[in-house]
C-alpha cells in the first residue's frame, strides 16, 4: 500500500474509533443542562488533565509551535518552563476555588463567577462576550492546520480536509457534550504521548544522536523578553481560557483537581520538551527554512527521515485539533446560551411553572444550534487558507491573559474592587487590540504581555483608590466562604461533606 493509502486508512480507522467513543460516552448527556455542558460535574483527574494537555497541544502546536522552536531555539524554552512549572500551579490555585464555587452555586461559565462575585451585570456581559470573541481566532487554527497538512501529504483538496475535520468534531460534540469530549480527549492524549515518545528518538537517531544535534544549538537564551513572554503566556492562560474554566467547574472533587494539576505538569512538560527537541532536530535534518515554511518542518523531517511515521503524525494532528475545537465550541455555546440568550430572551426561563426538564432541553437545544454556527464560522475563516496560524493563536492567548487579574485577584485578594476589575479589563483588552493591529508595544514586548502589565498595575492602583462599599464586600465574602471551604456535593460523587453555611445572601445587588 502506498503512503497515501496508509494515511487515509489510518485516518478512517481513527475517526471511526473517535466517533464510537464519543457516541458511547455521550449517551444521555443531552437530557439535562448540567449533563451536556459540565458532564454532571463528574470529571475525574485524568479526563480533566488530558483535556488540558490535548487542547494545549492541538494541531497548530504540531505545526506552528514546532516551527517557532525551529527558528527560535532556546529562546522558546520559556514554553517548557511555563508548562512544567507555572501552569499547573496557577491551574491549582484557580481551579480548586472555582470548582468549589461551581459545585455549590451551580456556576458553569466565567461570567457566572465574574458577574456575581463582583456584583456587576456589566462585567458579566463583558466577560461573556469577550470570552466568545477571544475564541473566534482559535476556531480557525485547527481546521487550517489540518487542511494544509492533509493536502500536502495526500493531495486531498484543502476544503475537503477542513470540511471533514469540522463535521466529525461537530458530530460527537453535538451529540454527547462534555462527556463525549472528555472521553475522546483521553484517547487523543494517550496517542499524542506515544507519538512524542516514538518520534523524538527516531528523528534524533537519523540526525546523528542527541549530542550531534544539540551541539549546533548551544541552549543560549539570546532574547530574554521572548523567553519571559512564553513563561507568562503559557503559564497563565491555561487557567483562564474559557474551556478550561468550564472543565474546572466539572471536576468531581478537590482531590481530583489536585491530581489533575500534577498530571497537567507532567503531560504538558513532556509536550513542551518534545516541541523543543522536535524543533531543533528538524532544523538539523532540513536546515534553512523560513519562519513561514518552518511551520511544516516536522512533516518535512518525517518525510525525509521516517515516512512510516507520517500516518501517526496526521492522526495526532487530528486528535489535538479536534480536542481544541470541540472544547471551544462547547464553551462558547455554553456562554452564549447561559450568559446571553437566557438573559435577553426570557419568556421560557422566566416561567417557573414549566418543568425543569423542559427548560433544560431548551438550553441544550440552543447551545447545539450555536455549535453549528461556530462550525460554519470556522469554515468561513479557514476558507482562504491563511498561513498566519500563530498570529491567530497569539491574538487568543493575549486576549485571555487579560482575565488573569480578575480571577487571581478576585479569588485571592479581598481588596479587589469592582471598578478596578472593569476598568483594568477593558483597558487591557483595548491595548491588546491596539498593539496587535495598529502599532507594536514598546520594549519589544508581545501585545498581550504588555497589556497585562498595564492591566495588573491599574487593577491594584484603582482597587486601592476606589475600594468597594462594605455592602459589596459582605456579599463577596459570602462567595469567598464557598471558595475557601472544602465542599463535596453528595449528589455528585456519592460521598459528600456538609454544605457550607453561608453568612449572608449570595444574590448580587441590582
Amino acid at each position: 500500500m502506498s503512503l497515501t493509502g496508509w494515511i487515509i486508512g489510518s485516518m478512517a480507522a481513527y475517526l471511526a474509533v473517535i466517533l464510537l467513543i464519543g457516541f458511547v460516552a455521550g449517551r444521555g448527556s443531552a437530557s439535562t443542562n448540567e449533563g451536556f455542558y459540565v458532564a454532571s460535574r463528574k470529571l475525574t483527574w485524568w479526563q480533566d488533565s488530558f483535556a488540558v494537555f490535548t487542547t494545549a497541544a492541538p494541531a497548530a502546536a504540531l505545526t506552528g509551535t514546532i516551527g517557532l522552536f525551529y527558528t527560535g531555539g532556546a529562546n522558546m524554552l520559556g514554553y517548557v518552563v511555563a508548562y512544567l512549572l507555572v501552569s499547573p500551579v496557577i491551574y491549582l490555585l484557580i481551579g480548586t476555588r472555582l470548582r468549589r464555587i461551581g459545585a455549590r452555586l451551580k456556576y458553569q461559565t466565567q461570567a457566572d463567577f465574574a458577574g456575581r462575585f463582583f456584583q456587576s451585570p456589566l462585567l458579566h456581559y463583558l466577560t461573556s462576550v469577550g470570552g466568545i470573541v477571544f475564541l473566534v481566532p482559535y476556531f480557525a487554527v485547527n481546521p487550517i492546520a489540518l487542511g494544509l497538512v492533509l493536502h500536502a501529504t495526500t493531495g486531498t483538496p484543502y476544503a475537503l480536509g477542513v470540511a471533514l475535520f469540522l463535521l466529525v468534531t461537530l458530530a460527537y460534540s453535538y451529540f454527547g457534550g462534555l462527556r463525549a469530549i472528555a472521553q475522546t480527549d483521553v484517547f487523543h492524549g494517550f496517542l499524542l504521548l506515544v507519538f512524542f515518545l516514538i518520534t523524538v528518538p527516531v528523528l534524533f537517531a537519523h540526525a546523528g544522536g542527541f549530542g550531534s544535534v544539540l551541539a549546533h544549538d548551544t541552549g543560549t537564551i539570546t532574547n530574554p523578553i521572548e523567553f519571559v513572554t512564553w513563561v507568562v503566556y503559557l503559564g497563565l492562560t491555561p487557567a483562564v481560557w474559557a474551556d478550561r474554566c468550564l472543565r474546572m467547574y466539572s471536576v468531581v472533587d478537590d482531590r481530583n483537581i489536585r491530581r489533575s494539576a500534577i498530571s497537567i505538569g507532567v503531560t504538558l512538560g513532556i509536550a513542551g520538551l518534545s516541541f523543543f527537541l522536535l524543533g531543533v532536530v528538524s532544523r538539523a535534518i532540513i536546515p534553512g527554512l523560513s519562519p513561514t515554511t518552518a511551520q511544516t518542518s516536522l512533516a518535512a523531517s518525517l518525510g525525509k527521515a521516517a515516512p512510516w511515521l507520517i500516518p501517526f503524525y496526521i492522526v495526532s494532528l487530528w486528535g489535538g485539533g479536534m480536542s481544541g475545537l470541540s472544547s471551544g465550541m462547547l464553551a462558547t455555546a455554553n456562554m452564549f446560551t447561559k450568559d446571553l440568550y437566557v438573559r435577553v430572551w426570557k419568556p421560557l426561563w422566566a416561567d417557573f411553572t414549566r418543568p425543569d426538564a423542559e427548560r433544560d432541553r431548551a438550553t441544550v437545544k440552543v447551545g447545539r444550534a450555536f455549535m453549528v454556527v461556530v462550525a460554519v464560522l470556522s469554515a468561513v475563516i479557514a476558507g482562504p487558507q491563511p498561513t498566519f496560524i500563530y498570529f491567530l493563536i497569539f491574538i487568543t492567548l493575549g486576549s485571555f491573559l487579560q482575565f488573569v487579574p480578575m480571577f487571581l485577584g478576585g479569588l485571592y485578594w479581598r481588596g479587589a474592587s469592582t471598578t478596578a476589575v472593569v476598568v483594568s479589563f477593558v483597558i487591557g483588552v483595548a491595548l491588546t487590540a491596539y498593539w496587535t493591529f495598529v502599532t507594536p508595544p514598546p520594549f519589544g514586548f508581545e501585545a498581550g504581555l504588555a497589556a497585562l502589565l498595564v492591566n495588573a498595575l491599574l487593577f491594584v492602583i484603582i482597587s486601592l483608590l476606589v475600594p468597594d462599599t462594605a455592602g459589596r464586600q459582605t456579599e463577596r465574602d459570602t462567595i469567598r466562604v464557598v471558595a475557601t471551604t472544602p465542599f463535596e456535593d453528595a449528589s455528585v460523587n456519592g460521598t459528600g461533606t456538609p454544605a457550607v453555611s453561608l453568612p449572608g445572601p449570595v444574590t448580587p445587588s441590582p
